[in-house]
């Protein structure tokens, strides 16, 4: 891939319905009971404004919205979406019930969303733990055969210090999704718990990467020997006893003792688990060879060679071909951070060498910051807080460009202690031809780009799916009709006409010439 000498600033300027609070994704600097409180005033200098209905939604043309499903109770959390089913975590913190749990809703109708079962709730062994982070992957092991859930813990209620509470991760059987079933806890005392973590299906082992922020400096006996590292694997392969088989820091495998900012925030890998991604606060985001994964290797590290400030990683997603990673950083007002939150793409061909080759930077948004990133084909989801979900067109990952954004209303939610008035849009998450996304006030939304029927009529009927699909408008019934030879196979007649915007599902009729 070419690299870029220029990276291409784009997008539309949209204006800004609220400032948004603290991101919940940063992990403060603290370990106190504040540690889920930010240190900071809410907003500083700034001035909020907000929208006059909490249930209305703000979005461009080009998005259709679908639904809304707010549960109330406790800030809501990240978002995951296996087998037509969407898992909404929940943010804990000491000004909240700390009771939510993790929220299960059928997708099977995305027009109505149907909650069939709440799991992860913070009472009995889990008590005073709050579950943010889900990640679902299929499994077939020796031990297992099922979708399984890695759910990450942290703390919500003491003890917040070393002296006990679980915290950690947590394995379910989700193969029901309305009967999830505990098969474990890992729990990482002395240390906090998992911030993010990756779940991992290969051939018939499956693995959970973890990130425990700060664990190798604040572990350390006498400040000159590291602790174990911040980031883990454990092997899951059979979820009722996983165990740990390897790890990795920079104090411990590069000799660089970390500044107390500098973290492991979250991890992903590539399909084959052969290399992992890390999010390493204020370091940037290191690839490792995890072929053996008792055995972590250094590769490279991704840093933007113009930024002046430290990098504060914070998430990242692979295109389908693992060629480009982009990488979402965490700045913004939320925290009192000044730097640019925008995402970044980065070529891996070179893997020891990767380049920069792009950034998306939206106008306005200077204060604010994405969060993070999903890939899905050539289109790129990406929460982005008081800005909602962007959806980006990476056909030229050099230069990416802006397709539609959603935006949600502000809505209250007593329990969010940074902003309980605010639009926040967490975690995005697409799936089949719609995406889902949630707000940590207005809780879960469901929407999708709109259909624009595309001129079909002449074209053989595979690249007229494909241009269906394209202009995310579904192929629906598909008629036949006698035809000349110069005709059969190929649309005949089309409902609705080209340029209509049909409303969900969007289908549009064919006759095809036989």
């Amino acid at each position: 891939m070419p690299r870029s000498r220029h990276l291409l600033v784009v997008g539309a300027a949209l204006a800004l319905l609220a400032p948004a609070p603290a991101a919940a994704g940063h992990v403060p600097s603290t370990l106190t009971p504040g540690f889920h409180v930010p240190q900071a005033a809410p907003f500083g200098s700034f001035s909020p404004t907000f929208s006059a209905s909490p249930t209305a939604a703000s979005a461009g043309r080009s998005v259709e919205v679908l639904a809304n499903v707010n549960p109330r109770g406790d800030v809501n959390g990240n978002i995951w979406v296996h087998a037509d089913h969407a898992y909404m975590g929940s943010y804990g913190n000491a000004q909240s019930s700390c009771q939510s749990g993790v929220r299960v809703y059928s997708l099977r109708n995305p027009k109505r969303p149907r909650r069939v079962a709440t799991f992860a709730t913070p009472t009995g062994s889990l008590a005073g733990a709050y579950p943010d982070q889900v990640r679902i992957k299929t499994v077939r092991s020796a031990a297992f055969t099922g979708d399984l859930a890695a759910v990450g813990l942290q703390r919500c209620r003491p003890p917040f210090d070393a002296s006990g509470g679980t915290r950690g991760f947590a394995l379910y059987d989700v193969s029901r999704p309305a009967r999830p079933r505990l098969l474990s806890i890992v729990n990482t005392l002395p240390v906090v718990g998992s911030h993010e973590l990756w779940l991992q299906a290969v051939g018939d082992r499956a693995y959970v990467y973890t990130a425990i922020p700060r664990a190798e400096l604040r572990g350390s006996p006498d400040g000159v020997t590291p602790a174990n590292p911040d980031f883990r694997i454990y092997d899951v392969s059979n979820p009722t006893r996983p165990v740990q088989v390897g790890q990795w820091g920079i104090w411990a495998n590069l000799g660089i003792k970390p500044a107390f900012n500098q973290f492991v925030h979250s991890v992903i890998t590539n399909a084959a688990a052969t290399r992992a991604y890390l999010s390493y606060w204020e370091y940037g985001t290191v690839i490792l060879d995890i072929s053996n994964p008792s055995r972590p290797q250094h590769v490279s590290t991704l840093r933007d060679p113009a930024q002046l400030e430290l990098p504060h990683a914070h998430s990242a997603w692979l295109t389908p071909d693992e060629k480009v990673l982009l990488e979402t950083q965490e700045f913004g007002r939320f925290f009192n951070f000044r730097g640019a939150g925008y995402p970044r793409l980065y070529d891996l061909s070179d893997e020891r060498n990767p380049a920069l080759i792009g950034r998306y930077e939206l106008p306005g948004a200077e204060a604010s910051t994405a969060h993070d990133p999903k890939i899905v084909g050539r289109r790129a989801y990406v929460s982005w807080y008081d800005f909602g979900v962007r959806i980006l067109d990476l056909s030229r990952p050099g230069s990416p460009r802006a397709l539609a954004h959603f935006q949600p209303g502000a809505g209250r939610n007593a329990a969010n202690p940074w902003c309980p008035d605010c639009t926040f849009v967490w975690g995005a998450f697409p799936n089949r031809d719609y995406f889902v996304a949630t707000d940590m006030n207005t809780g879960l939304w469901v929407a999708k780009i709109r259909c624009v029927v595309p001129k079909v009529r002449g074209l053989p009927i595979a690249d007229a799916r494909a241009a269906l699909a394209r202009s995310d408008c579904r192929t629906g019934r598909v008629a036949r009709k006698r035809a000349g030879a110069a005709r059969r196979g190929r649309v005949l007649t089309q409902k609705p006409r080209a340029g209509a915007k049909p409303s969900f599902p969007s289908t549009v009729r064919l006759v095809v010439g036989a």
